[in-house]
């Protein structure tokens, strides 16, 4: 009896040792000792810069670099620009960046493209896609004719040159000759066309001599007018047609007349 007593007065004097231990160790603590780092909440909203639809162009027709993009209001300037050009087969035949936009007309370096094969663009600020409509430029001027019967007379009807190639060229500045290869469609049995040699494609100098090839000179053809020539289609009908322009006179020159 007094063995188990005593058994049993050792085990609580050993637990009440454990708890003492235990809360010496393990303090809980107090308000005055935690430290509490005030916080606040933040929401942030992104959201396209513009609703508007901007317009897309090129400067000018026919290669570009440059992808030109009016309209941009203030709420989308110093928005970063990425845009894709789509091409006809709807594939993306070109892509470009602009670091900061300003308000009004941008202007976004490109990959070399043409023109005429774009179907449309992708414009993104801060990667936000950004509705547009592309429109093609007009392709420039450089020649334009008028039908004509076969006794010469101007009649109506639809004429069009639709091809002008003056890439073979040749000789050195002040005396620089090019072959001119045209392509002309006509309602009527001839046509009668008249050239700028100012425009490209032509080849960047003012002619003083023009050698009719197998065309034949208008009335009135003189080389006081140019850089604007007019001729005559032959009597004759053909695929394609040719002349040369000069800086050097030579036989079968029409401008300077024989």
């Amino acid at each position: 009896m007094t063995y188990r007593l005593t058994k049993q007065v050792i085990s609580v004097v050993a637990a009440l040792a454990l708890i003492l231990v235990t809360a010496m160790v393990v303090t809980p603590a107090s308000a005055a000792r935690l430290t509490v780092k005030s916080s606040a909440i933040m929401t942030v909203t992104a959201s396209r810069c513009t609703t508007a639809t901007l317009q897309t162009t090129a400067p000018a027709a026919g290669q570009s670099t440059v992808l030109r993009i009016t309209g941009v209001p203030a709420s989308c300037a110093g928005r970063a620009i990425s845009v894709k050009i789509v091409g006809t087969n709807g594939t993306v035949i070109s892509t470009g960046t602009l670091a900061s936009a300003t308000t009004g007309t941008n202007n976004v370096t490109v990959a070399s493209y043409a023109t005429a094969n774009v179907a449309s663009v992708g414009a993104f600020f801060d990667t936000w896609w950004i509705n547009n409509t592309w429109t093609a430029p007009q392709p420039t001027l450089v020649a334009s004719c008028v039908p004509m019967d076969s006794a010469g007379n101007v009649v109506s009807g639809t004429c069009a040159v639709t091809e002008v190639d003056a890439s073979n060229s040749w000789g050195e500045t002040g005396s620089q000759t090019a072959n001119v290869y045209i392509k002309v469609t006509s309602s009527a049995d001839r046509f009668r066309v008249t050239f700028d040699f100012s425009k490209s494609p032509f080849a960047g100098w003012t002619p003083t001599a023009v050698n009719k090839g197998n065309l034949e000179a208008a009335p009135g053809a003189s080389c006081a007018t140019l850089p604007v020539f007019t001729m005559n289609g032959p009597t004759w009908s053909s695929n394609s047609y040719y002349f040369q322009i000069s800086q050097v006179a030579s036989s079968g020159n029409i401008c300077p007349g024989p």
